[in-house]
């Protein structure tokens, strides 16, 4: 998908073909999960997205399975990630070089509901979805109101556009 660390390296350092020779892992993909895809056959067991998970969100939700060369990594009791105790939180896909773990694209599914009349459509929104659209389009934080937002959500579709960040 072009956003894979291991094939940039590769790429750059220029190695084309693969010094050890064997069958490549078959796997199943997992798209259980609402928001997030695994490919456990693009998987290279770094472990980053296993540290991530219990150190820095403290979930432990992936973890090491077996030993040896029969080591992959994967929930508890190897189930889907929707019988996990995945809060689909993102940060293993931030941190995972191969895209073995990716964003579920779920953008038709979204288009197809909000041009459904009979369907009532509701988003809810983080503030930091508002901090990283100012910073993609060259944004200081605060120098779009907070209304913006919720008015282009509405433009779209969204009958209701709830925060995140507020009590109301």
């Amino acid at each position: 998908n072009g956003r894979c660390e291991l094939q940039n390296l590769s790429s750059e350092l220029n190695i084309t073909d693969r010094r050890f020779p064997g069958k490549k892992e078959t796997s199943r993909l997992d798209q259980s999960c609402v928001g997030i895809v695994r490919d456990p056959g693009k998987c290279i067991r770094c472990g980053r997205c296993v540290r991530i998970c219990e150190e820095m969100v403290g979930n432990a939700t992936l973890d090491f399975l077996r030993r040896g060369k029969h080591t992959s990594i994967g929930t508890c009791f190897n189930k889907p990630l929707n019988l996990s105790s995945c809060v689909v939180c993102g940060q293993c896909l931030m941190v995972c070089p191969t895209a073995a773990l990716r964003e579920k694209d779920n953008v038709q599914l979204v288009m197809d509901a909000l041009h459904k009349p009979d369907i009532h459509c509701v988003i809810q929104v983080d503030p930091a979805v508002m901090v990283t659209l100012m910073e993609e389009f060259g944004y200081k934080a605060g120098k779009i109101s907070n209304g913006a937002l919720p008015a282009v959500l509405h433009k779209l579709g969204f009958e209701a556009v709830f925060d995140t960040g507020t009590a109301n």
